[in-house]
């Protein structure tokens, strides 16, 4: 049996990566694992029927010069917001509610937000609002009332598969591509920098989520990003 001090000492030194190319840096190591991201574990509770008059589609927003590192960020920052007003005006001539829902204020998803609803024709921001992340059951709830799912934040992408949604991607970076590729290649997505030359209207034909079996057998492996921890545990037994 280890001491506390040496088995928490020994667990600290273990890494669980969620995508296989960062396993792959560390190639030949035994103190590295791969398992699926720890949201796949989140068991919401799902409405059997639903008492929605309109159809919702939500848009999680990223504001790109929080998130990217490149030299064209402005640019890229400029076309994505004018991308997405030509998206949520296409959704609201098709009856879409529009909800831009940010998921971090600290990275400025709120004030993205606001920047696009400011850019909106007048009869589209009718049909138009902006939640913020304040409390993961409000958030749940936003999330599971959506028809479809635009989603430019990985957890964002994450959720709407535990939840099937149908969703289309925005990558902002490696981290969303290598879990795409990973888990479900088949995913519809566009990396950030050629989001704007999309065509819309292909664009909202172009949404899937994960099947449900591929679901379950992903949350059964996301277990193991506990499986060191969970070894650290039995050896203070």
């Amino acid at each position: 049996t280890l001491s506390p001090s040496s088995a928490a000492s020994d667990v600290y030194k273990r890494q669980v990566f969620r995508d296989s190319h960062s396993l792959e840096l560390f190639d030949g190591l035994n103190n590295v694992r791969l398992a699926p991201d720890v949201v796949f574990l989140l068991r919401p509770q799902l409405s059997l029927t639903s008492n929605q008059q309109k159809k919702i589609a939500v848009i999680s927003v990223i504001s790109v010069a929080d998130k990217m590192i490149h030299k064209n960020t402005k640019d890229i920052q400029v076309k994505y917001v004018n991308k997405m007003v030509d998206i949520i005006t296409m959704l609201t001539l098709k009856d879409y509610q529009v909800i831009l829902f940010g998921f971090s204020t600290p990275e400025n998803d709120i004030k993205e937000a606001e920047i696009i609803f400011k850019k909106l024709p007048e009869e589209t921001k009718n049909m138009t609002s902006v939640k913020a992340h304040d409390d993961i059951n409000k958030s749940l709830n936003i999330l599971k009332s959506a028809d479809i799912l635009i989603s430019s934040r990985f957890h964002s992408m994450i959720l709407g598969w535990v939840l099937g949604i149908p969703q289309y991607v925005i990558s902002y970076g490696d981290k969303t591509t290598d879990v795409i590729n990973d888990l479900f290649p088949e995913q519809f997505s566009v990396s950030v920098e050629e989001f704007s030359d999309t065509d819309t209207q292909t664009m909202l034909q172009r949404f899937n989520t994960l099947p449900k079996g591929h679901l379950s057998l992903l949350t059964d492996q996301a277990d193991k990003q506990f499986e060191f921890v969970d070894n650290y545990y039995a050896e203070l037994i």
